[in-house]
């Protein structure tokens, strides 16, 4: 497993670290799955840990919209790594946050909720349908995206290169969350009895 590297190690990447998407999984697919690796920092794990018990056992919620979202911390990202080397290359730096960006968008609803969530989900749908869910939520979600990233990544068609240059993506990405994690980070706020009535209805 890779080992994240600090922000000051980073290294211009590969244009081939290409736009993620999803794909059907086949028995032929499944057989050629590669695998991408790395740490998630043990702070990252620490809020992690937190989000699950304020969520799933003292039935509190994520204050959404949230103040920074994850596409927010996306383009501080951006900024960061170009003021940090100026050599780096902004185009493959963006390719990698907007493909990110899209398996965020895409999984939130499926992966990436725990069922205590879902009639606060249903309600922003109601809400905000032509809204990506990337310009709603934060850092709590985008972090769960991680736990889950390398099934996902599972099965795109990435050689042994662009599965590399992935990953030092990540692990760069993975540090700027860890230095960041503070100013990130939001409110929880407890739920009405209305709302868990919704939810024991769902």
């Amino acid at each position: 497993m890779r080992q994240c590297r600090t922000i000051d190690d980073h290294t211009s990447l590969s244009k081939k670290v290409r736009k993620l998407r999803y794909i059907t999984v086949t028995e032929e697919l499944y057989s050629q799955k590669c695998l991408v690796a790395f740490d998630i920092p043990t702070e990252l794990k620490l809020c992690l840990v937190d989000d699950h018990d304020l969520i799933n056992r003292q039935q509190y919620l994520v204050s959404i919209p949230k103040r920074i979202t994850v596409e927010d911390i996306f383009k501080k990202y951006t900024g960061y790594m170009l003021k940090q080397d100026e050599k780096s290359n902004s185009g493959q730096i963006e390719q990698f946050t907007m493909g990110i960006q899209e398996y965020f968008d895409l999984s939130l609803g499926m992966e990436l909720l725990y069922k205590f969530e879902r009639p606060q989900y249903v309600q922003i749908l109601a809400d905000c349908p032509s809204t990506t869910m990337s310009s709603i939520y934060g850092i709590e979600h985008l972090l769960r995206l991680f736990v889950k990233l390398t099934d996902l990544l599972g099965y795109t068609k990435l050689d042994g290169s662009s599965v590399y240059l992935l990953e030092l993506h990540i692990c760069d990405f993975l540090s700027f969350l860890e230095l960041n994690i503070g100013s990130f980070q939001g409110d929880y706020t407890p739920v009405t009895q209305e709302y868990i009535r919704r939810f024991a209805n769902s």
